[in-house]
Parts: structure tokens; C-alpha cells; sequence
């Protein structure tokens, strides 16, 4: 049987149809990525931001980690109670074993935390979790606006003891970022340099694939650059220069 030119544009386009039709059910019923926000036992300004960055639609399945008295707080309940698409779960009533494949984010991180994580120290709610994420091979997050910060008073060994620890999470691949829900499509996000609270660049391993057409890396005072970061620059031939 012969088909003609015109007969055969027309079964193409159908037949193209139909696979994008089947290609978005397929996209439709694929399961949301699972992220758990970690929140402290007390109210913290941070926290205001984090609710301001969760966008209408969320692309996780959002679950909020927190305690009753928190719960109470105005903003989670005025911010809450319309939110059908999140849950909300009590630390006393959770149960670490049954999240997997999930991602955490800590919008708040105190100073004690950083460093019992730094030290792999898991003597608390926040660092068991890690400790379980860590051995779970789970992505962990924590924000930026969150982090306790030095005053600049402190001694100068104090101070880079800290930037030490700092560094040292980034080294565990624990990623510090100023929001999380930037992209609507996870798995869109593209990788983009951080910056300390004080405008200071941070350089992980994952970062220094940016670097390779540049052939080189410019660190200004106060950047930060990882051990990892460091070794796989010099592999790849990348040159580092302190400006």
C-alpha cells in the first residue's frame, strides 16, 4: 500500500502527539522529591524568611520538623494553616528511620551546631539527624541567613577556627545556600558560586567545574576555597590567584 506525502505528514503528527501526551502523564505521576525542614526549639527571625521563600506551588513534598510551643508561633500558623501541601511534624513523634531519600534543609544553624558537626559530635536532635543523613548519603542544606555569625570582636584564632569548621561542612558536602526553593524544577537547579554573609565567595569541589574554561580562579580576601576544592583545581590545571 502506498501512502501519500500529505497522509503520512498527518500520521506523523498524530503519532508525535500521542507521545507527548503519554511523555506528560509519565511527568505527572512521577513522585515529588522529599525535603524535611529541621527547626529549632525556639522562634528565630530567620525563620520569617524561610516562610517568605516558599513559593504557592512547591515542587517537594515538604515536611516541617518542629515543636509544639514553635508550632504556636503566629507566623506558622497564619503561614500553616492554608498550607494543604505541607506537614507539619512533632520532634517527639518522629521517627528518622522512616525518611529516606529525602533532602534536609536547617534554616537556623547555631554556632554549637556548626561546630559539633564540624567535630562529627551527635550529642543533639540537629546532629543525630545529620549524623543519620551522613550515613544515609542524604543531601543536606543549610541556609545562609541562618547561620550565627561572628561579631568581629573575637581574636583572630578565634576566627578562623570557625572559618575552619566552616570550611569543613563544605568539605562533608553539606551545601550553605541563600534560598532553596529558587528553581521550581529541582532537578533544573544549576550550580551557581556562594557567598558568605559577608560577601565572601565559597568554593567547593562541585563549584570548580565552573573555573575549567577560565583556566584559573581568583580569590580576593576572606574568600573561601576547600582542601577538596583546592586538590581538584590542580588537577584539572586550574590556577589560583590570591588578588
Amino acid at each position: 500500500m502506498t501512502i501519500d506525502d500529505q497522509t503520512l505528514r498527518i500520521l506523523i503528527k498524530e503519532v508525535v502527539k500521542q507521545l507527548k501526551k503519554e511523555e506528560a502523564i509519565e511527568t505527572m505521576s512521577l513522585p515529588k522529591p522529599k525535603m524535611v525542614a529541621i527547626l529549632g526549639t525556639k522562634w528565630q527571625e530567620a525563620y520569617n524568611s524561610f516562610f517568605d521563600q516558599l513559593p504557592q506551588s512547591l515542587s517537594y513534598e515538604l515536611t516541617i520538623v518542629l515543636t509544639k510551643e514553635l508550632k504556636a508561633h503566629p507566623v506558622f500558623v497564619n503561614t500553616l494553616a492554608e498550607r494543604k501541601d505541607v506537614n507539619c511534624v512533632f520532634r517527639e513523634d518522629i521517627n528518622i528511620e522512616n525518611y529516606k531519600e529525602f533532602i534536609t534543609v536547617f534554616p537556623v544553624v547555631s554556632r554549637e551546631m556548626m561546630v559539633k558537626t564540624a567535630l562529627c559530635i551527635h550529642d543533639t536532635f540537629e546532629t543525630k539527624w545529620i549524623q543519620h543523613c551522613m550515613e544515609k548519603g542524604q543531601k543536606i542544606i543549610m541556609l545562609k541567613y541562618g547561620m550565627e555569625q561572628l561579631t568581629g570582636k573575637e581574636p583572630k584564632a578565634y576566627q578562623n577556627k570557625i572559618k575552619h569548621y566552616y570550611e569543613t561542612l563544605l568539605d562533608y558536602e553539606i551545601e550553605i545556600k541563600e534560598e532553596v526553593f529558587a528553581n521550581s524544577n529541582p532537578q533544573e537547579q544549576k550550580q551557581v558560586i556562594s557567598y558568605t554573609n559577608n560577601g565572601k565567595k565559597i568554593i567547593t569541589e562541585k563549584e570548580v567545574d565552573q573555573y575549567v574554561k577560565k583556566k584559573k580562579i581568583e580569590l580576593y580576601k576572606g574568600d573561601i576555597i576547600t582542601d577538596l576544592a583546592k586538590e581538584k583545581a590542580k588537577s584539572l590545571g586550574i590556577t589560583m590567584i590570591r588578588m
